[in-house]
Protein backbone atom coordinates (compact mmCIF):
# COMPACT_ATOMS: atom_id res chain seq x y z
CA UNK A 1 0.00 0.00 0.00
CA UNK A 2 2.82 2.38 0.89
CA UNK A 3 4.57 1.66 -2.39
CA UNK A 4 1.41 2.44 -4.35
CA UNK A 5 0.89 5.74 -2.50
CA UNK A 6 4.53 6.66 -2.98
CA UNK A 7 4.33 5.90 -6.71
CA UNK A 8 1.12 7.92 -7.12
CA UNK A 9 2.58 10.85 -5.18
CA UNK A 10 5.74 10.80 -7.29
CA UNK A 11 3.72 10.75 -10.50
CA UNK A 12 1.59 13.68 -9.34
CA UNK A 13 4.69 15.72 -8.45
CA UNK A 14 6.29 14.94 -11.79
CA UNK A 15 3.16 15.95 -13.68
CA UNK A 16 2.88 19.21 -11.72
CA UNK A 17 6.52 20.07 -12.43
CA UNK A 18 6.08 19.28 -16.11
CA UNK A 19 2.88 21.33 -16.30
CA UNK A 20 4.63 24.36 -14.79
CA UNK A 21 7.43 24.05 -17.30
CA UNK A 22 4.98 24.29 -20.21
CA UNK A 23 2.55 26.75 -18.61
CA UNK A 24 4.28 30.09 -19.08
CA UNK A 25 6.57 30.76 -22.01
CA UNK A 26 9.71 32.69 -21.10
CA UNK A 27 11.19 35.40 -23.28
CA UNK A 28 14.88 34.45 -23.32
CA UNK A 29 15.96 37.53 -25.29
CA UNK A 30 15.85 39.74 -22.20
CA UNK A 31 17.65 37.31 -19.91
CA UNK A 32 21.08 37.32 -21.54
CA UNK A 33 22.62 40.33 -23.25
CA UNK A 34 23.88 39.76 -26.76
CA UNK A 35 27.41 40.73 -27.73
CA UNK A 36 27.37 43.99 -29.63
CA UNK A 37 23.87 44.84 -28.42
CA UNK A 38 22.76 48.12 -29.93
CA UNK A 39 22.10 51.03 -27.58
CA UNK A 40 20.91 53.97 -29.64
CA UNK A 41 22.81 54.81 -32.80
CA UNK A 42 26.15 53.16 -31.94
CA UNK A 43 27.07 49.61 -30.94
CA UNK A 44 28.09 49.24 -27.29
CA UNK A 45 30.29 46.26 -26.48
CA UNK A 46 30.71 47.28 -22.82
CA UNK A 47 27.39 46.34 -21.25
CA UNK A 48 28.58 46.58 -17.63
CA UNK A 49 26.70 49.84 -17.16
CA UNK A 50 23.43 48.29 -18.29
CA UNK A 51 23.91 44.89 -16.64
CA UNK A 52 25.58 45.20 -13.23
CA UNK A 53 26.06 41.44 -12.99
CA UNK A 54 28.63 41.55 -15.79
CA UNK A 55 31.05 43.57 -13.66
CA UNK A 56 31.70 40.50 -11.52
CA UNK A 57 32.43 38.32 -14.56
CA UNK A 58 35.28 40.63 -15.59
CA UNK A 59 37.00 40.04 -12.24
CA UNK A 60 37.12 36.26 -12.65
CA UNK A 61 40.54 34.73 -13.34
CA UNK A 62 41.17 33.16 -16.72
CA UNK A 63 42.24 29.52 -16.35
CA UNK A 64 42.64 26.69 -18.81
CA UNK A 65 40.65 23.48 -18.77
CA UNK A 66 43.68 21.55 -17.51
CA UNK A 67 44.08 23.89 -14.54
CA UNK A 68 40.37 23.61 -13.76
CA UNK A 69 40.42 19.81 -13.83
CA UNK A 70 43.58 19.72 -11.70
CA UNK A 71 41.99 22.06 -9.18
CA UNK A 72 38.87 19.89 -8.94
CA UNK A 73 40.92 16.70 -8.51
CA UNK A 74 43.14 18.28 -5.84
CA UNK A 75 40.07 19.56 -3.99
CA UNK A 76 38.46 16.10 -4.03
CA UNK A 77 41.68 14.51 -2.81
CA UNK A 78 42.00 17.07 -0.02
CA UNK A 79 38.46 16.41 1.18
CA UNK A 80 38.97 12.65 0.97
CA UNK A 81 42.09 13.00 3.14
CA UNK A 82 40.11 14.99 5.69
CA UNK A 83 37.42 12.30 5.73
CA UNK A 84 40.09 9.61 6.10
CA UNK A 85 41.51 11.43 9.12
CA UNK A 86 38.05 11.60 10.67
CA UNK A 87 37.59 7.88 9.99
CA UNK A 88 40.99 7.20 11.55
CA UNK A 89 39.86 9.05 14.67
CA UNK A 90 36.66 6.98 14.73
CA UNK A 91 38.70 3.77 14.35
CA UNK A 92 40.88 4.83 17.28
CA UNK A 93 37.79 5.37 19.40
CA UNK A 94 36.51 1.95 18.32
CA UNK A 95 39.87 0.48 19.38
CA UNK A 96 39.56 2.09 22.80
CA UNK A 97 35.96 0.97 23.25
CA UNK A 98 36.80 -2.66 22.42
CA UNK A 99 38.36 -3.07 25.92
CA UNK A 100 40.63 -5.92 25.02
CA UNK A 101 38.09 -8.13 23.24
CA UNK A 102 40.13 -9.90 20.58
CA UNK A 103 37.46 -9.79 17.86
CA UNK A 104 36.86 -6.05 18.20
CA UNK A 105 40.58 -5.34 18.52
CA UNK A 106 41.22 -7.21 15.27
CA UNK A 107 38.45 -5.23 13.54
CA UNK A 108 39.84 -1.93 14.79
CA UNK A 109 43.38 -2.84 13.73
CA UNK A 110 42.24 -3.86 10.24
CA UNK A 111 40.26 -0.62 9.89
CA UNK A 112 43.32 1.40 10.88
CA UNK A 113 45.55 -0.51 8.45
CA UNK A 114 43.10 -0.04 5.56
CA UNK A 115 42.76 3.64 6.39
CA UNK A 116 46.52 4.14 6.46
CA UNK A 117 46.90 2.38 3.10
CA UNK A 118 44.08 4.52 1.69
CA UNK A 119 45.71 7.67 3.03
CA UNK A 120 49.00 6.68 1.37
CA UNK A 121 47.18 6.19 -1.93
CA UNK A 122 45.46 9.57 -1.54
CA UNK A 123 48.77 11.27 -0.72
CA UNK A 124 50.43 9.63 -3.73
CA UNK A 125 47.61 10.69 -6.04
CA UNK A 126 47.77 14.22 -4.65
CA UNK A 127 51.49 14.42 -5.31
CA UNK A 128 51.08 12.95 -8.80
CA UNK A 129 48.31 15.36 -9.79
CA UNK A 130 50.15 18.33 -8.28
CA UNK A 131 53.33 17.41 -10.12
CA UNK A 132 51.68 16.72 -13.48
CA UNK A 133 49.54 19.85 -13.34
CA UNK A 134 52.70 21.99 -13.28
CA UNK A 135 53.79 20.75 -16.71
CA UNK A 136 52.49 22.39 -19.86
CA UNK A 137 51.98 19.58 -22.36
CA UNK A 138 50.16 21.50 -25.07
CA UNK A 139 52.86 24.05 -25.90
Amino acid sequence: MNKILLTIGTLILMLCAQAQAYAAPINLDKLVPRFGESTGDKTNTDLSGKYNELKVVGDLPEISAEEGVATVIITVLTWSMILALIALLAAGIYYLISRGEEENLAKAKSIVIYLLVGMLVIAGAYGLVSGISQFDFLK
